[in-house]
C-alpha cells in the first residue's frame, strides 16, 4: 500500500468519526429543554402544558420550567402523564444507535400572575 492510500484511509477514517461526532452533539442538543405553552384549562382559565419528554430530561425539568413560568407566586400542579413509549433504534455505518421514548408532560396553573414573556431586545445598531 503507497503512503497515498494510507493518508487517503485515515482522512475518510477521520471524516466518518467527525460526522458521527456532529450527530451525536445534534441528537443531544434537540432533547436539551423543557418547552412550555399556555393553553385554556377546562374550567376557562388559563393554565400551563410543559412538556419535558425526552431520555435526556425528567420531571425536575418540568417543575423547573413551571417555577420559571410563575415566579415568586409559585403554582398549582393540576395534572400530567409520563410513559415510556419503547425504544428507537437505527443501525447504520456507524453501528447501532438506540434511544428510549419516553413522553412527559405536567400542567400547572400559576397561583399569581405569570411573569411576562421575554421579548427579545431590539437593535438598534441598524440604521433604516
Amino acid at each position: 500500500m503507497n503512503k497515498g492510500a494510507i493518508y487517503k484511509q485515515c482522512i475518510d477514517s477521520l471524516w466518518r468519526q467527525y460526522k458521527l461526532v456532529i450527530l451525536i452533539c445534534a441528537l443531544l442538543t434537540m432533547q436539551g429543554c423543557a418547552v412550555a405553552k399556555q393553553v385554556t384549562g377546562p374550567d376557562g382559565q388559563p393554565m400551563y402544558a410543559i412538556d419535558c419528554s425526552g431520555a435526556y430530561l425528567n420531571s425536575g425539568h418540568c417543575l423547573e420550567k413551571a417555577g420559571k413560568i410563575c415566579g415568586e407566586g409559585g403554582y398549582e400542579i393540576l395534572g400530567g402523564y409520563g410513559a415510556n413509549q419503547g425504544v428507537m433504534a437505527s443501525a447504520g455505518t456507524y453501528g447501532l444507535f438506540s434511544a428510549p421514548i419516553i413522553n412527559r408532560e405536567l400542567w400547572v396553573r400559576c397561583k399569581g400572575a405569570a411573569r411576562p414573556a421575554m421579548q427579545p431586545e431590539r437593535d438598534n445598531s441598524i440604521q433604516q
